[in-house]
């Protein structure tokens, strides 16, 4: 068969197959196949199938007797037949992404079950394995579907329109904004032989990770059900078990999975977790992914990896996006004020730790009211008996997250540990019973507890690799670039402040078009050279206004005899012209002479030493005080790499819409309309047009 003509693939076949072509599952299945690993017999459809059938609702034409060509082999190998209600093939229909998307899109497991199949099975392995099976496509086939079908050809069909329909919905829409995923990536469509876990007691299914992706401890990690098909793990309705329960009850079948664990871990460089089925004590793999993890398992487990060799530094770093490492830095509850929680039966319920931090709010009992509440400015923490995908949006919003049934590889504990926000899973109890919704309710993701009330928060405590890990982060951030060469030029700050706005503005617009990318690069551009232009006039504006508090005609230099100013006066020379009428300017040429020749951790002393300066004066409140130190810490925070040009400018137009003539302190900006700024940012504040 031509390659250029296949969208079918069985799993041995597709070795020279991309991630882009049949999806992150289909690939860790034709890798496990590869490597000799039991997966059961399966193939993929690609995932231009998907997106011709959303463009142009229709498959390629060659798409049946290819599924049908796949089908007949699944049949040889299995010895047994697709639609045949004596002998059935069952199958399960998976979505899968190039990008990972957990629990946003469809599944069916155990598709070809019919009513006379149930017959089939009462007689070959029990009538409550037979029913159970039945029930279980009933329901997600409804489910997913919408309908009902005695067809397994029409049941193969309806589902991989729901499945193709289902990147659509609007749980994988949001998923993909949030995470900044392409829209017009599609899925592929995976076929599989089914293995069951619920056909008896020596049967079931689990998770397993190969180091703990909570914690970042390294240890084994995951859970196991009895008698259960994989949907029960990850969709959360049942709290599992802890993944030593597998070992003792199938020590061997444990023992292989923790070896394929350490060399799946090897071969992406990355920990991995790995979803199986054990069947009549038969271990069959069904997928492994690269895991998700907390933000604070991230950072180790990234340390871990560079001190065992498997990556450089430099791979590490990007693994733990920004956002993760903002929230690294979680607040703890007060150890004193849990003593004392528990001490007055403050302690509502305790689950597992499925995601660390600590978080306050009041109580919801739905997605829905969680956004509602949160347009409100309240912050929520949402209480759920078990979370789904069509739940996002909510738990995109609340601050933490409860639900009493599920584990730490559940719906809920997945989404959290991605978002960054504390959970806390498999709680029981009646908590929708004995709190109401807006009661206060405070959850410890690290501890697994959940408390009435408002706890007393406390910095966190980190780790010694977490700390590495920040300093690691802090010596690779790009430091902010100052442009000495704009110095004697001349600018308007109404026509950057319009431009700034309007690359914005562009890139929104033409997001998903072919001038995505150039818009965004033109934006990117612009955003650079002004943080740059700002850095430089702000680095003389700071100098002249210490200046400017010294020699002032009646403020009196005496207040500025602190050991700050003097470092500023003997090293960046802020006094050369001493009783000179021109004493700003003179400052500012000082200062720009000696940075220009200085390295850069010379700028970056010179902005925290003017801060101390200006937070120290006390002085006329025309000159210096808090506002020049919030000047003075913005530059800092862009020298020092922690704020990016984009955010470093919009401070600093915010700096100026909060008060403070800022555009009028050096010639760079004479051709500057003050005023005229005033009115273009209470434009830009009320989501006009940024010129009016």
């Amino acid at each position: 068969m031509a390659k250029n003509r296949q969208v079918a693939y069985l799993f041995d076949e597709a070795g020279e197959m991309s991630r882009e072509k049949l999806g992150g599952k289909a690939m860790s299945l034709v890798t496990m196949t590869q490597m000799g690993l039991p997966v059961p017999t399966g193939f993929a459809v690609s995932t231009g199938v998907c997106r011709a059938y959303l463009e142009y609702a229709r498959y390629p034409r060659r798409l049946q007797w290819q599924i049908q060509r796949c089908l007949n082999i699944l049949e040889r190998r299995n010895g047994l037949r697709f639609g045949d209600d004596s002998n059935p093939l069952l199958v399960s229909v998976r979505s899968g992404a190039p990008v990972s998307m957990p629990g946003m899109m469809d599944s069916i497991l155990n598709l070809g079950m019919t009513e006379k199949a149930v017959r089939t099975l009462e007689r070959s392995h029990g009538k409550s394995f037979a029913h159970d099976t039945y029930d279980r496509f009933r329901a997600s086939f409804k489910k997913v579907v919408g309908s009902e079908s005695n067809d397994p050809q029409e049941q193969l069909q309806l589902a991989f329109e729901a499945i193709c329909q289902s990147w659509l919905n609007d749980r994988a829409v949001e998923y993909r904004r949030v995470h900044n995923i392409p829209e017009n990536i599609g899925t592929a469509m995976i076929v599989q032989s089914m293995v069951f876990g619920n056909l008896d007691e020596m049967s079931g299914t689990g998770v397993l990770f190969s180091r703990n992706v909570a914690t970042g401890d390294r240890e084994i990690y995951g859970e196991f059900l009895v008698e259960a098909q994989g949907e029960d793990i990850v969709g959360g309705g049942v709290t599992p078990l802890p993944i030593s329960v597998f070992a003792d009850l199938h020590p061997e079948a444990f023992k292989q999975l923790t070896e394929w664990a350490s060399i799946l871990e090897k071969k992406e460089s990355d920990v991995v977790e790995i979803e199986f089925t054990i069947q009549a004590k038969r271990l069959w793999v069904l997928h492994y992914p690269v895991a998700k993890r907390a933000p604070i398992a991230a950072a180790r487990l990234g340390v871990q990896m560079v001190w065992d060799k498997k990556i450089t530094k430099t791979k590490a770093l990007p693994r733990v996006s920004e956002v993760m490492v903002e929230q690294i830095g979680h607040q703890e509850f007060c150890k004193n004020a849990i003593a004392l929680a528990k001490a007055n039966n403050l302690i509502l319920e305790s689950g597992l730790p499925a995601s660390p931090g600590a978080a306050f709010g009041i109580a919801v009992f739905s997605s829905k009211r969680a956004q509602e509440l949160t347009k409100e400015g309240k912050s929520v923490v949402l209480i759920r008996p078990e979370t789904n995908p069509d739940d996002f949006a909510g738990m995109l919003v609340s601050s933490a997250i409860v639900t009493q049934r599920g584990g730490a590889t559940s719906h809920a504990a997945v989404v959290a540990r991605g978002l960054g926000i504390p959970a806390v899973v498999g709680v029981g109890g009646n908590l929708d019973i004995d709190i109401m919704e807006g009661d206060p309710v405070s959850v410890d993701g690290t501890r697994g507890l959940v408390f009435y009330g408002q706890l007393p928060f406390v910095s966190g405590t980190y780790h010694k690799e977490t700390s590495i890990f920040l300093k690691w982060v802090e010596q690779a951030r790009p430091r902010g670039v100052v442009n000495f060469s704009t110095v004697k030029c001349q600018y308007s700050a109404n026509v950057i402040l319009n431009d700034f706005y309007l690359s914005d503005g562009m890139a929104r617009m033409v997001q998903e078009t072919k001038l995505a990318e150039k818009a965004k690069a033109l934006r990117n551009c612009i955003h650079r050279e002004t943080a740059e232009l700002f850095a430089t006039y702000l680095l003389l504006a700071i100098a002249g206004e210490l200046r400017h508090g010294w020699d002032g005609p009646s403020l009196g230099s005496n207040r500025w005899r602190r050991p700050v100013f003097d470092e500023l006066e003997k090293d960046f020379d802020l006094l050369r012209a001493k009783n000179d009428h021109k004493f700003r300017r003179e400052a500012q040429e000082a200062v720009i002479d000696r940075l220009s020749a200085s390295p850069h951790q010379n700028r970056v002393r010179f902005a925290k030493l003017a801060v101390a300066g200006f937070n120290s004066w006390s002085g006329s409140s025309a000159v210096g005080g808090s506002k020049w130190a919030s000047i003075a810490e913005a530059v800092q925070g862009y020298l020092e790499g922690k704020l990016n040009n984009s955010v470093f400018v919009d401070r600093v137009f915010d700096l100026r819409h909060n008060g403070e003539r800022l555009f009028d302190k050096h010639q760079m900006f004479n051709s500057t309309n003050e005023t005229r700024i005033q009115i273009q940012l209470c434009h830009k504040k009320h989501q006009k047009d940024i010129d009016g």
